[in-house]
């Protein structure tokens, strides 16, 4: 005859081992989905990164700059950055613009970083007598180091859009 002591042990037991067992089960599915998400969400290009800013913010139709341009006017040191976007308002009286590079020698941030505060204060110098409204905008602009890229956005929504990029780009 069973003890129904032992036996209510056991029945205990193999309730608790099944418990576990479905709890690592549902850790592991949960897991599995949260780093997929994680990882469909961060934006890994310079291209993509400049896109989603494009797309998301009110924008004029904007215009690419040249790569001589970017390294006469910004700074931009070819040979030390993997890739570059600069998308700048084709209404030369608007200041829009997003600037995004990912960097291929990581000293170089600080430089390309000075680089691009330098060039902000220049045009917002410029902004100041003609247009208030497009000088608080360079002025609301911030350079970012993030992971191995470097940004600034300027536009009406620019802060917003600064920390949404921010949040989607992996360290």
């Amino acid at each position: 005859m069973k003890d129904p002591k032992t036996e209510k042990k056991h029945v205990r037991c193999a309730k608790t081992v099944a418990l576990c067992l479905l709890l690592s089960l549902l850790l592991a599915a949960f897991s599995a989905c949260t780093g997929k998400e994680n990882d469909e969400t961060q934006l890994k290009t310079a291209e993509e990164m400049a896109a989603f800013v494009e797309e998301n913010g009110e924008f004029p139709p904007l215009e690419d700059v040249d790569k001589a341009t970017a390294e006469e006017i910004y700074g931009v040191d070819s040979s030390r950055v993997k890739s570059c976007v600069i998308r700048t308002s084709s209404d030369r009286l608007l200041a829009d613009e997003i600037f995004v590079a990912e960097l291929s020698d990581p000293d170089y941030a600080e430089t390309l970083e000075g680089h691009l505060r330098s060039r902000l204060a220049g045009v917002a110098r410029a902004a100041e007598n003609y247009s208030p409204e497009q000088y608080s905008y360079i002025n609301g602009a911030e350079v970012v180091r993030r992971g191995s890229f470097v940004f600034y956005i300027v536009n009406r929504n620019g802060e917003a859009l600064t920390r949404q990029l921010s949040a989607l780009i992996p360290n």
